[in-house]
């Protein structure tokens, strides 16, 4: 219902969020993906726009054109503090929500016999959401470098405000004037991710505008141009049925480390349907 409204309300300015490019068929998305640059005008790669003026800034945004901005975050305190020593010294009381996932892609798909090998077969396919652990940041930070984060458990601190770090000071870091060129767009949440290097997301769409900052690390974009009323090509042949990970201790020990042994559970009764219009796909 959220959703719907919202497509009502955007509804009467859909010119502002659509270049005015030709719809992109799904024949050539595979297309867009590889060979760089597709017949009707989808770039394969994004513009780079220096220290913005709020006129350049928006005229992207009115087209809906993702766009590569440098020279702001660079004058950001938090570039230079927000080492894993000063984030471990000041954040360590500070609780956190921490995803926990057997593979590097967040909310992706798995195979659906691992929920329930009676129901259904191989090439069946469920949308995996991450095990939760509510810990402190000192206790996620040990887990990090444990050997509980191996090659079949990734963590991942997701979503979380950063307002709710250090008593606030932490955003603090983030020095506002540099935002004045984006100050037309209305503010609702700054957030932040943490992680070791090795974390991904599976392919989702964002009903609102985002800016993303690397403090730290790299992180590979793959976009999928606006396919209107073909989207669901990107959902084809899913069923968009989804379920909560479990991760826990158990009390057997592992004799390789002399800790005990953690293990994922999937709960086949919790599995429930999902809109894969407002959620993930492969």
């Amino acid at each position: 219902e959220y959703y719907a409204c919202l497509e009502a309300i955007r509804k009467p300015f859909s010119n502002l969020f659509d270049p005015g490019r030709d719809r992109v068929s799904p024949e050539e998305i595979i297309g867009l993906w590889y060979d760089g640059i597709d017949k009707k005008g989808a770039k394969s790669e994004c513009a780079r726009i220096e220290n913005p003026t709020r006129e350049d800034f928006m005229s992207y945004v009115a087209r809906s054109e993702p766009v590569i901005i440098t020279g702001v975050a660079n004058k950001w305190s938090a570039r230079k503090k927000w080492t894993w020593e000063y984030l471990k010294e000041h954040l360590k009381d500070d609780q956190v929500v921490v995803s926990v996932s057997p593979n590097p892609y967040f909310d992706g798909p798995e195979d659906a016999t691992l929920w329930d090998p009676e129901k259904y077969q191989k090439g069946d396919f469920v949308v995996a959401r991450p095990a939760q652990l509510h810990i402190s940041f000192e206790q996620y930070a040990q887990l990090l470098q444990s050997p509980y984060s191996n090659d079949r458990t990734f963590f991942y601190v997701q979503y979380m405000p950063l307002k709710i770090f250090n008593k606030g000071k932490l955003a603090e870091d983030i020095e506002k004037s540099s935002m004045q060129f984006a100050d037309f767009l209305d503010e609702k949440l700054q957030l932040i991710w943490l992680g070791d290097g090795r974390n991904g997301g599976a392919i989702h769409n964002d009903k609102q505008e985002n800016i993303m900052a690397m403090i730290s690390g790299s992180k590979l974009f793959r976009l999928v141009p606006p396919l209107t009323d073909q989207s669901e090509y990107l959902y084809a042949g899913l069923p968009m049925r989804g379920g909560n990970l479990k991760y826990g201790w158990t009390q057997e020990k592992d004799p390789a480390t002399g800790l005990p042994k953690a293990e994922f559970r999937r709960n086949r009764e919790e599995l429930s349907e999902i809109n894969p219009y407002q959620s993930y796909t492969a």
